[in-house]
């Protein structure tokens, strides 16, 4: 790793660990609520984190020689960052609820987060399209690493409502998507 690299790694990871922090502290008492707040700063700072990793992305695509798997991961990261902003699959819920399940949580249990099990599927979909794309033992460590970290984050939010899981759902979910910006930052410094 070069050394632009690492303090690049250095700059985004403390920055991002200093907003939570911050975020968490200026709550005080009432951390938990605003961590998991769906318009909450944590939100914001996701929908960037999605924002930026999807910009990286397009820069791939326009760097590499052949394919459009980049542009299609640029494509699905700005989808993602759409609907971290907007909520779609929040209202996509609420729709479930009362238009399926006239409104019964009990019956509707875990179905309105089914959709959420999409996001891990296309990623893995995207990552082995990807796959010849995407070398080097640090681009590949840190996206698995991302990943796990990823798919153990919608596990949480489809598994429990318990307040303080959901605060760590949105932690994971950050700490995620940081990771995964840089994996992508790792692969353009790599070059072609």
């Amino acid at each position: 790793m070069s050394r632009k690299l690492a303090l690049t790694f250095a700059a985004i990871s403390l920055g991002v660990i200093a907003f939570v922090v911050a975020v968490a502290v200026a709550a005080g008492p009432y951390a938990v609520q605003e961590l998991m707040r769906e318009k909450s700063p944590i939100a914001w700072l996701s929908t960037m984190l999605l924002v930026g990793s999807s910009a990286v992305s397009l820069v791939l695509f326009m760097r590499s020689r052949g394919g459009a798997g980049f542009g299609a991961l640029s494509a699905a990261l700005a989808v993602a960052a759409m609907d971290e902003r907007f909520m779609f699959h929040e209202r996509l819920k609420h729709q479930l609820l009362a238009r399926a399940f006239d409104y019964d949580k009990a019956a509707m249990g875990h179905w309105g987060d089914a959709p959420m099990a999409l996001v891990p599927l296309v990623g893995a979909g995207l990552i082995w399209l990807l796959r010849g794309e995407l070398r080097g033992r640090l681009v590949r460590g840190v996206l698995a690493v991302a990943f796990a970290v990823g798919v153990v984050a919608i596990g949480l939010d489809i598994a429990t409502e318990a307040p303080v899981a959901q605060a760590v759902e949105e932690v994971l979910e950050v700490v995620a998507e940081t990771l995964f910006l840089l994996a992508l930052l790792a692969r353009v410094s790599a070059g072609d």
